[in-house]
């Protein structure tokens, strides 16, 4: 199995390596650097519009103003509720510009959701504009100030915030799934979101000639990064709703678009390549960043029949909690031995070690836990210590490094190349998004009619996981699978 580690083909010289020292200040001073640099160049293209990288700043600036007249310049947690757009992106970085906590919120899942992520998140403002604007007035029920950002003041200052920033401070609450029944938030700090900026950048060689997709919603980690790793050097980050134009539009749209890194969960490419025909598509694509499900062989076999041959296929590990942990370059000529793909090899500044059920590490080719050791891991979760003790480890060896466990399981080969097996706890990995099977299961035992339920993950034949639920009906109550469905939905993400 061959594989080529951090050699990626550019069509230029225009990368230019991200240093560690640049990880010592703020996510907001880089980017403003890459707006001294690049004022004129697109930031932001969302098809319709295209956004220069002077304009989002000055749209981040008035905002961040807006802030922090509104709240003074200590930190405190600022909810989003704002589609995926250069609004969302200026908002974001507006309220990192102004010393604050962005907690997003994704208008399309249901509002209990949205409300307990308010509370649980301690926010004191909402961000929003005049499209989910009443849907902000509902979530804080008259007691969150609310700022819409299509009623500011276009004369507003454009200059940047003189406000001190650390990279140790905080610079969001991203909640996932939680095995309490409830979501759990994982907060970090800006100098690991700038450290994995890093591994990204010096790993995939993103420079400013790039154009990078954004298909997640800003809720996942994975959106972040992709934003963060286009944004903070130079590049133009295109942003494509599935939700709103359907799969079926992609295809054409990245050829339109030009893109030249598409970002997807694996179901997404794989979904793509089944839907076009022949080979050379999409000529200026130069790779395809896949993670969040397990790659088989068959998606590779895909890769190499429909994409052009300085395509290169990258799969990943990362976590919320850690970042990109792992990368595995693939090529046309790549032969595979396994069904499964292995997720590549360790990323800068990261130790993956494989644990067995004793804390101890196990050899090459044996089964073990995935943990991490870093210095750049997430400092834990949001107001829940007992699960950031049993999670997030000290190193027994000493110094600023921790170990992070994953619960999910690995194997290493001789030369420390890693292949993910799947999950050790009870989570299910569906479409990129890690879902705690508890949560579900709480869910469904709040239904008057079920006694008992259990839920567990199954794997399609089209390759994907989906999630089935076996129930136990209250004496002779018949429950049937639309009723459950139209049950769940005011509860759960879809």
């Amino acid at each position: 199995m061959t594989n080529e580690k951090g050699h990626v083909v550019r069509p230029n010289n225009a990368f230019i390596p991200f240093i560690k020292t640049d990880i010592e200040q703020s996510i907001t001073a880089r980017f403003e650097q890459q707006v001294a640099l690049y004022a004129e160049r697109i930031a932001i293209s969302t098809g319709e519009r295209k956004t220069m990288y002077r304009d989002l700043n000055v749209m981040a600036n008035r905002i961040a103003w807006a802030l922090l007249n509104a709240r003074g310049d200590h930190p405190e947690q600022i909810a989003l509720l704002l589609e995926s757009s250069e609004v969302l992106i200026a908002a974001l970085l507006g309220v990192l510009k102004s010393n604050n906590i962005y907690v997003p919120l994704d208008p399309s899942v249901p509002q209990k959701r949205n409300q307990f992520i308010l509370a649980d998140s301690e926010a004191v403002l909402i961000i929003t504009n005049n499209q989910h604007a009443a849907l902000a007035t509902a979530l804080s029920a008259g007691t969150s100030p609310i700022i819409n950002v299509d009623a500011l003041d276009s004369n507003g200052s454009a200059k940047n915030p003189e406000v001190s920033l650390s990279p140790d401070s905080l610079a969001y609450i991203i909640y996932t799934s939680g095995s309490t029944g409830q979501p759990k938030g994982v907060i970090e700090t800006q100098r690991n979101l700038l450290h994995n900026v890093l591994r990204n950048t010096n790993t995939l060689h993103i420079c400013a000639d790039d154009r990078v997709t954004l298909l997640r919603s800003i809720g996942a980690a994975g959106a972040a990064r992709d934003a963060l790793s286009t944004l903070l050097n130079g590049a133009t980050l295109c942003p494509f709703s599935i939700k709103e134009k359907g799969l079926e539009n992609l295809a054409a749209w990245l050829e339109k678009e030009e893109i030249t890194i598409l970002t997807a969960v694996v179901s997404v490419f794989r979904y793509l390549a089944t839907t076009i025909s022949g080979t050379g598509n999409f000529n200026k694509l130069r790779l395809i960043f896949a993670g969040g499900e397990q790659v088989t062989s068959n998606d590779i076999d895909l890769y190499q029949k429909h994409f052009s041959r300085t395509c290169r296929f990258v799969n990943r590990l990362g976590i919320t909690e850690t970042g990109t942990v792992a990368y595995y370059f693939i090529d046309q000529e790549t032969s595979l031995s396994g069904a499964i793909v292995p997720v590549g090899y360790d990323a800068e500044d990261t130790e993956v070690l494989l644990l067995d059920e004793n804390g101890k590490e196990v050899g090459p080719n044996v089964i073990g836990e995935i943990a991490v050791r870093s210095k750049y891991l997430s400092p834990g979760y949001w107001k829940l210590p007992e699960l950031n003790k049993s999670a997030f480890l000290s190193d027994p060896a000493g110094g600023d490094k921790r170990i992070y466990l994953t619960g999910d399981l690995g194997r290493k080969s001789a030369d420390g190349c890693l292949s993910h097996l799947g999950w050790k706890n009870l989570q299910v990995n569906v479409r990129g998004f890690r879902v705690e099977i508890a949560e579900i299961e709480t869910e469904l035992l709040r239904h008057s009619a079920i006694k008992e339920v259990a839920v567990y993950g199954r794997q399609h034949f089209s390759g994907e996981t989906r999630l089935v639920a076996a129930i136990v009906a209250v004496g002779d109550a018949i429950v049937n699978a639309q009723t459950l469905r139209r049950f769940l939905k005011d509860r759960l993400p879809d």
